[in-house]
């Protein structure tokens, strides 16, 4: 959920310093799917602890062509924050009708297909100015990060995944076995890769432990994994912007994300069409 908090504020906050709307009206747009039920009263809390508030959910088809008519409503509403949730191919509908309709609103969330090199190509650069949430972005988060990216960009024409991370999967595991002295025995196994504190090339891999709430889970915290938001730039560039060094509210511990900024993250930009629609308003 840290990643989908920051998704939310970093837009809010822009959307309170740069319009000086005091409390950003937010619809929520996510594909009918299950494992994005349960997120919808959860976002309607985050929104609420960020300052903001919902104003409307929609949840169209996770096969619809055309998302005109949700889109539509969402600027109907007053909306100035639209957060999306796709996994499939209406996260190219999505973008593209929104960057060429110019619907004033800005979009941020979590869209599968927003994090591909293809996107841009995908939605004719349309998609410029909208956010999402990811766990793989081309930062300074470890040593071995920005040189993996790189490699695999030149490699494959296309940016990482999340699935990508099977690459670091392996090096964990072949530590585990390397201290185990096995790979047979699965309990000794288990007892390396419990004891896992690896820089990866995706970033610092360790596990909570078998006490803890969510026991052989990757640690998401800082100075661990901590999950990025990314931006399509204007000019057709996907960078990250957040973490962006600043607390992080509506979490257990908001101080704790203080000063946290990998290299290459640069600040979050409203779509100027937003902020000409809104300015003064």
């Amino acid at each position: 959920m840290t990643p989908a908090i920051a998704a939310l504020q970093v837009v809010i906050e822009k959307v309170r310093s740069e319009l000086g709307i005091a409390k950003p009206k937010v619809s929520l747009l996510l594909e009918k799917a299950l494992f994005l039920d349960a997120v919808v009263e959860p976002l309607k809390q985050v929104t609420a602890a960020l300052g903001g508030e919902v104003v409307g959910v929609w949840r169209p088809s996770s096969t619809a062509t055309t998302l005109v008519a949700e889109l539509s409503a969402t600027k109907e509403a007053g909306a100035q924050v639209c957060f999306v949730g796709f996994d499939g191919p209406g996260g190219v509908v999505v973008n593209k009708e929104w960057g060429s309709m110019k619907f004033p609103f800005a979009i941020t969330g979590v869209n599968e297909e927003s994090r591909t090199k293809q996107h841009w190509e995908a939605t004719s650069g349309q998609c410029a100015y909208s956010a999402s949430l990811t766990w793989i972005a081309r930062s300074g988060i470890t040593k071995e990060n920005i040189p993996f990216w790189d490699k695999y960009v030149e490699r494959y024409d296309r940016f990482p995944t999340t699935y990508s991370a099977t690459y670091s999967a392996l090096y964990m595991l072949k530590a585990a076995v390397e201290k185990a002295g096995t790979i047979m025995d699965s309990d000794a196994l288990v007892t390396e890769l419990e004891k896992t504190d690896l820089d990866t090339a995706f970033f610092r891999q360790a596990f909570y432990a078998t006490d803890q709430k969510y026991p052989h889970d990757t640690i998401i915290a800082p100075g661990y994994s901590t999950g990025y938001v990314v931006q399509w730039t204007g000019d057709g560039k996907l960078r990250a912007v957040w973490p962006d060094g600043k607390p992080l509210q509506a979490t257990a511990d908001p101080a704790a994300w203080e000063g946290i900024r990998y290299s290459g993250t640069v600040d979050y930009e409203l779509p100027p069409w937003v902020v000409e629609f809104w300015k003064g308003k």
